[in-house]
């Protein structure tokens, strides 16, 4: 079974995809790290919560036979199972979180998925100074860089006018051939927060740049700003 990552698409995908009724609804923390994993003790767990159930033992045992599996991806796993011309049918969802147990069997159960999502907002932290960007995603549990640039143009008039895209960012960051830079890091944190991907902004940097480039802002990137922090730069 290769799972779905999980993301704000995820349970639109799975609603188009799984049958209303008699789907299996599994949750579990498979962190191997855990002591409660120990010596069996998931697979004791996992027994115990899905013997609770009305389930067809041919559902309930795919779950069982794939815990060592998911033991070795992920913290959490989420699974949906159901029968289709006698064939089992199968979804799983891996998050890097250690996630609240559950199972049912009945009409899908987005629960867990819906706690997850709301309770960890997709993150950016831009990691800014004079010489480069970076921008990383945070989301549930996992870190991507998304972006990099270097501040390679020169910074003198000729240069800017040659190469800088028509915007409505001031100069106030840097000399005028510098606003190229910064409307690229500015335009791709735009991008990431319509598609959803930045619902809570982090700067790290030197003092001034920090300064700056809060103050450049769009309102909307402002609304999400939640804190900025010191990181080395030249």
């Amino acid at each position: 079974m290769q799972p779905i990552p999980l993301n704000r698409e995820t349970i639109t995908l799975l609603e188009r995809e799984l049958p209303r009724t008699d789907v299996l609804s599994v949750t579990l923390s498979v962190n191997p790290s855990s002591s409660d994993n120990q010596g069996g003790a998931l697979h004791i767990r996992a027994k115990n919560l899905l013997r609770s159930l009305e389930a067809p033992t041919e559902l309930t045992s795919v779950v069982l036979a794939d815990l060592s599996d998911a033991r070795q991806a992920t913290r959490s796993r989420t699974y949906y199972l159901w029968t289709e011309h006698n064939h089992v049918k199968a979804h799983t969802i891996d998050a890097q979180l250690d996630l609240p147990e559950g199972a049912a069997f009945g009409a899908p159960d987005f629960e867990t998925l819906h706690y997850a999502l709301e309770t960890n907002p997709a993150t950016a932290i831009a990691l800014v100074d004079h010489r480069a960007a970076r921008l990383f995603g945070v989301q549930l549990g996992e870190i991507t860089q998304v972006f990099k640039l270097d501040n390679v143009f020169e910074r003198d008039n000729d240069n800017f006018q040659e190469h800088a895209p028509q915007t409505t960012l001031t100069d106030r960051l840097e000399p005028r051939a510098d606003t190229f830079f910064w409307n690229a890091l500015l335009g791709r944190m735009e991008q990431l927060r319509a598609a959803g991907n930045l619902e809570r902004l982090l700067i790290a940097g030197p003092p001034e740049v920090r300064s700056s480039l809060t103050d450049a802002l769009s309102t909307g990137l402002k609304s999400a700003l939640a804190g900025t922090f010191h990181a080395p730069g030249d």
